[in-house]
C-alpha cells in the first residue's frame, strides 16, 4: 500500500527503507546533515532582529566565546547607522 510517511523522499528510497522508524532516522539524517560553525580564522556572524532592535555577534565555536558584538540599543551605534526603532 501507500507508506503512511509524508515526505519528499524519492519513492525508491522509501520502498528500500523497511519500517517507520527507519524512515524517521534516515529524514533526519539527511535534513541535519549540515552544520554552520565559526573558526578562528573565519569565525560565524549571527544576525538577530527583534522588533525593535538589531543584534549582531560574531563567534568562534571551536573556543565557545563571542569575539565581538553590537547592536542597535547603544546609542552611538544607533545613531551611527541612522537607526531608529520606530516609523
Amino acid at each position: 500500500g501507500m507508506p503512511l510517511v509524508s515526505n519528499p523522499m524519492p519513492a525508491q528510497i522509501l520502498g528500500e527503507i523497511g519500517d517507520v522508524e527507519e524512515r524517521w532516522t534516515y529524514m533526519v539524517i539527511t535534513h541535519f546533515s549540515f552544520q554552520v560553525s565559526g573558526t578562528t580564522e573565519r569565525p560565524r556572524l549571527s544576525v538577530f532582529r527583534s522588533n525593535k532592535h538589531l543584534y549582531a555577534q560574531v563567534i568562534d565555536d571551536t573556543k565557545s566565546c563571542t569575539l565581538a558584538s553590537a547592536s542597535t540599543m547603544h546609542k552611538a551605534l544607533s545613531k551611527e547607522l541612522e537607526y531608529s526603532a520606530g516609523p
